[in-house]
């Protein structure tokens, strides 16, 4: 999947501002060159994130009409920009674009599994957790996504199985334990949560710590 080169680790998408400063530097290549397909894109990601969707939409257009190749793309990242800020619906739409553009496209699955497990439609999360899995059987956020969903909708022990394996690819995630203890805290396997917890714990996780401090003041 292509990552726009300004979505660097430290990019805040929730900062209006930085928007603003990068929708300037758009403008004036657009000035330069306006038949640039890219730049076109990103100032439609622009306008999207600053709330001005007629904008947007136009600029999408442009891209499109000038780089229809580049549409799975474009899709995707405005989708994911949408996910980012919590418009939840828009970005299930565009990342269903992108599916439609590109079956096989795992970040679409996972981010329109994310979009709709955060809305409460939990049948269509799980089914887009499938696929992504299905894509890419060996990765960890995945399994943790589908793990959370099943204990949501009670298939406890299904959550367990995708913790389990979630486990073996990311042996040092704490989070991992974490939510495999809560899951068999919730089948009523005190021992197995207790298991879990502690090796949340040995790796740094304080929730799991608070847990352990309970049960402890629990014994008689």
């Amino acid at each position: 999947m292509f990552i726009p080169k300004q979505f660097d680790a430290d990019f805040d998408f929730s900062d209006k501002g930085n928007w603003e400063k990068f929708l300037k530097k758009i403008e004036k290549l657009l000035e330069f060159n306006p038949h640039d397909a890219e730049a076109y894109f990103n100032r439609s990601l622009c306008y999207a994130a600053l709330g001005k969707q007629e904008q947007s939409v136009d600029d999408f257009c442009c891209a499109t009409d000038l780089n229809s190749e580049e549409a799975d793309v474009y899709f995707y990242w405005r989708g994911h920009i949408h996910l980012r800020l919590g418009r939840l619906e828009l970005a299930i739409e565009d990342l269903t674009e992108t599916i439609k553009l590109s079956p096989d496209d795992f970040h679409a699955f996972f981010h329109r599994g994310i979009a709709h497990a955060e809305l409460g439609n939990l049948p269509e999360a799980l089914e887009d957790f499938d696929e992504a899995v299905d894509i890419d059987p060996d990765d960890p956020e995945a399994y943790y996504h589908r793990g959370a969903t099943y204990a949501e909708m009670e298939r406890y022990e299904e959550a367990v199985c995708d913790f389990d394996r979630l486990i073996e690819l990311s042996p040092k995630d704490e989070e991992a334990y974490l939510e495999r203890g809560l899951v068999y805290r919730k089948m009523g396997d005190e021992e197995k949560a207790t298991a879990s917890f502690k090796a949340s714990a040995e790796l740094g996780c304080d929730a799991a710590k608070v847990y352990l401090d309970k049960k402890k003041g629990e014994e008689p």
